[in-house]
């Protein structure tokens, strides 16, 4: 009987067709992470165009397992000849710790990839958010320490906001839906672009677009010191001013994002900036008296220093007040829109695959900001006008 078996295996092998190769692979980073909020602002300031969430909550202390971007990748590629392939990603999430999605889809997609550059379809991170975490040396804006809890977001009653069905202003997003060209390398210069089609619309009367739009290209000459890059997003009826304002009053709405940054290395030291640009339109829908454009700039700034053992990091950024103008011409005051972030990390190299990280970082918000870590508790304090702190000390492995 078991020589049977083995003889039905050997033909059934011999039959099945030829199959493309798999690669499993992923990284796991986890740790845990110790974070603490001030007192939130009671009431908002004069003409903010801030108009919801101020409690006086009071702030307190947290500890929690962060799990950051765990995930694992299935990957398979199929030569289909003239040097083209057929690609295949499919990435999920894992779930140690309190933060972060516990077996949900992340980077998945179908495409053609050859010498030309690669066409795909499915779900990824659009270049506008990869160009801001590519240049964050705190491990590619990792937990509480990242960029990204100051660029992509108004800091205003939202953070890491990234839905795509209405009412979200984050400009850090994973897109499903997403048709995305990514170029080669000629001569250093690479470009990409994402369009997100129009899966949210729920009738025939349903007018909104609930569209993205990502573009981005970069100058990164091969073994030259320095690269620079920009990127320009727009998101169409996804409302994102009725986030801010915490008023639901936007039916025809345009926003924006816009930035321009890059690095520049010195031996073991390489420096990097960015600026960024956020623009909030509802064309229709708010009424006298209520907002209907908010904009607000950032400067970003990071230096790091590689190490016999790793790598040592520090990151400071700095958000301006919001400018806002409401129907009819009422006054509209950004004060206390702003904020400041700083980040410090030491990386240790303990071998090829596995590392020990070490962050601390601060937010200090305006009264009526509420910038807050994007990789924080799920729990934590979105109170206008609270300030952060954390620490978090963790493993990462790669596989």
């Amino acid at each position: 009987m078991k020589k049977s078996l083995v003889a039905l295996a050997v033909l059934g092998a011999f039959a099945a067709p030829a199959m493309a190769d798999v690669t499993i692979s992923g990284a796991i980073n986890v740790g845990p992470m110790f974070t603490k909020s001030t007192d939130g602002s009671a009431s908002a300031p004069a003409n903010s165009p801030i108009s919801s969430g101020f409690s006086g909550a009071k702030g307190y202390s947290q500890s929690n397992l962060a799990n950051n971007y765990s995930n694992v990748n299935i990957s398979s590629s199929d030569d289909i000849g003239g040097g083209n392939s057929v690609v295949l990603n499919i990435q999920t999430a894992i779930g140690l710790g309190d933060t972060g999605s516990n077996f949900g889809n992340r980077n998945s997609y179908l495409g053609f990839k050859g010498e030309w550059g690669g066409l795909y379809m499915g779900t990824n991170e659009n270049i506008y958010e990869q160009y801001m975490y590519e240049s964050d040396p705190l491990d590619g804006a990792v937990g509480l320490g990242g960029n990204l809890s100051l660029l992509g977001t108004p800091g205003a009653n939202t953070v890491f906001d990234v839905g795509q069905a209405g009412d979200s202003a984050g400009f850090y997003r994973r897109t499903n839906d997403t048709i995305w060209f990514s170029s080669a390398n000629y001569g250093g210069v690479s470009f990409g672009a994402a369009y997100t089609l129009n899966a949210h619309k729920s009738s025939a009367t349903d007018t909104l677009a609930n569209r993205v739009i990502s573009l981005g290209v970069q100058y990164k000459p091969d073994g030259g010191p320095f690269f620079i890059n920009a990127a320009y997003e727009r998101h169409d009826d996804m409302c994102g001013l009725d986030t801010i304002t915490g008023v639901n009053a936007g039916t025809d709405c345009k926003d924006t994002g816009l930035q321009v940054g890059g690095g520049v290395t010195f031996g073991d030291v390489t420096v990097f900036a960015r600026y960024e640009m956020l623009e909030y339109k509802a064309n229709s829908g708010p009424t006298a008296g209520q907002v209907n454009q908010y904009e607000r700039d950032a400067l970003w700034a990071a230096v790091k220093l590689n190490l016999a053992s790793g790598y040592v990091a520090a990151e400071f950024g700095k958000a301006m007040e919001g400018d806002c103008q409401r129907v009819g011409g009422a006054a509209c005051d950004g004060k206390g829109t702003g904020a400041t972030l700083l980040g410090l990390g030491y990386f240790h190299n303990l071998s090829k695959q596995s590392q020990i990280q070490a962050i601390i970082s601060a937010i200090n918000n305006g009264e009526a900001a509420s910038y807050r870590f994007a990789g924080g508790p799920a729990s934590f304090n979105t109170n206008p006008g609270a300030d952060h702190r954390g620490i978090y000390l963790g493993v990462k492995h790669v596989f």
